[in-house]
């Protein structure tokens, strides 16, 4: 499908017509034939599926549904296959309209299969069989507004303070190339491997499967040798290492993100998010320590044992700047 054109191997392929006045686009009656097939082959293929996976039950089989309108449910009724037909939907109800054909008895029991037991329910929750009551467990969790989705680059303390903004910076056109150069430095650094020293062919060879290669100048391949011969990386090496490792936490509030590179030990975690500005150690530290921390404190909720170090590394100061914690 691209462009309003839809494709279907029976019926081939039909075009929207257009209307140049209003601007709008209109079906035509191939494309509505086309994709009704298309919800027809859908509502098949789920059936299908839904047709083997009731099957696999071997003893029970539990149908979970949502709860019937209570306007549109008597206080107490049979259970039987009309009434479940009446008041189930969804799954459920294509399920007890399977039960519709004649009962059949098993070959190895002698049970009869595909037949309803009588039983009558009680609103709420209160079934009556023969053997006494039976009290389904509901959900009862309220409903609530989830907290707002944050990451930990937001907590990054404003690069201009309100009182020191004095003019509006000046606008350019184009790819930023800050930014641009932040994602190359990223991208390479996930993309090298740990298993083997750093050399400047291999920073070549990353950059061509990256298609970077234009834009990778002798600084950024001495920058990433840099980071890859330091020490900090080479104990990295003797860890299990995770790049660009993603997260989801609700420690406090939602969080979700992704840490840049974690080495996980026996008994130590090292924390390491890369940063490509031209800020000073000092500033680094004051800008990012509250992101970097919020990267430690999902890392402890995962592993409360280990401790965890935390560093930013500066491509531009080429060292490592310790996030206390």
């Amino acid at each position: 499908r691209s462009r309003g054109v839809v494709i279907d191997d029976t019926y081939g392929f039909a075009i929207p017509d257009m209307d140049p006045d209003y601007r709008v686009k209109l079906p035509t009656i191939p494309s509505i034939l086309i994709k009704e097939n298309n919800e027809r082959e859908e509502i098949e293929e789920f059936i299908r599926l839904y047709y083997v996976a009731v099957t696999r039950a071997v003893r029970r089989l539990y149908l979970v549904e949502y709860d019937i309108p209570a306007e549109k449910v008597p206080c107490v009724f049979p259970v039987t296959l009309d009434t479940l037909r009446e008041y189930q939907g969804g799954t459920g109800g294509l399920f007890f309209c399977a039960l519709d054909h004649e009962p059949f008895p098993d070959p190895l029991t002698g049970k009869l299969l595909y037949q309803a037991e009588h039983a009558v329910i009680r609103k709420p929750e209160l079934i009556q069989k023969k053997a006494g009551s039976v009290t389904f467990p509901r959900f009862t969790q309220e409903r609530r507004i989830l907290p707002e989705m944050i990451t930990p680059s937001s907590l990054e303390r404003p690069h201009m303070e309100p009182a020191s903004v004095r003019f509006l910076p000046p606008l350019f056109f184009g790819a930023n190339r800050g930014t641009a150069y932040g994602t190359m430095m990223h991208a390479l650094t996930e993309a090298l491997p740990d298993d083997r020293e750093w050399t400047e062919d291999l920073v070549r060879a990353a950059a061509d499967t990256l298609g970077c290669t234009d834009s990778l100048t002798p600084r950024a391949t001495a920058d990433l040798l840099d980071f890859g011969h330091s020490d900090l990386y080479q104990q990295c090496r003797t860890m299990q290492i995770h790049k660009e490792y993603p997260f989801y936490s609700e420690t406090d509030g939602r969080m979700n993100g992704s840490i840049d590179f974690a080495a996980i030990g026996e008994d130590r975690i090292i924390l390491i998010d890369f940063k490509t500005d031209n800020k000073t150690p000092a500033e680094i530290l004051d800008f990012y320590k509250d992101q970097l921390n919020a990267y430690r404190k999902v890392l402890h909720t995962a592993w409360p044992d280990k401790q965890i170090d935390a560093y930013a590394w500066s491509f531009h100061n080429r060292c490592a700047i310790v996030i206390p914690g």
